[in-house]
């Protein structure tokens, strides 16, 4: 059977510490928890579980340890744990999932965005600047 670990592990050979292994496919941990958890707030937040609007900006920050999280361990500035990952993810599936709930309801949410803009860039520039400087101790 051929190897299908790149369909759900996007992690190169030297950070697969980052994936469990089943049935001899590897899979991102993050990814793993990330993705269902935050479809699942999605379709909570739509069907039955709505969070009262008073709560709802508090949620968006249940992402900031995740992106500290991510940032300093990209930077690395602390070690990799697959438990801190695993726990921060939850927190960011909340956020993720209450957020998308948001864009959908209205595409200019400011909490919503406040997300984007708090999180996701600043975590995106992180992750390009170590790929950028892998690049170079590659050379």
């Amino acid at each position: 059977m051929r190897d299908l670990s790149w369909l759900f592990a996007h992690h190169p050979p030297s950070e697969r510490d980052r994936c469990f292994q089943f049935r001899g496919i590897r899979f991102c941990r993050r990814c793993t928890v990330l993705y269902p958890f935050t479809v699942l707030v999605l379709i909570l937040q739509f069907t039955s579980l709505r969070f009262s609007p008073f709560v709802r900006p508090w949620i968006f920050l249940s992402a900031l340890p995740a992106t500290l999280e991510f940032m300093l361990e990209r930077l690395d500035l602390i070690a990799y744990s697959p438990r801190r990952v695993l726990g921060v993810t939850m927190l960011l599936a909340v956020a993720l999932g209450t957020g998308f709930a948001e864009y959908l309801r209205n595409p200019f949410s400011l909490p919503f965005w406040a997300m984007v803009f708090t999180c996701g860039i600043p975590a995106t520039l992180t992750a390009l600047f170590r790929e950028w400087v892998d690049a170079r101790t590659r050379f």
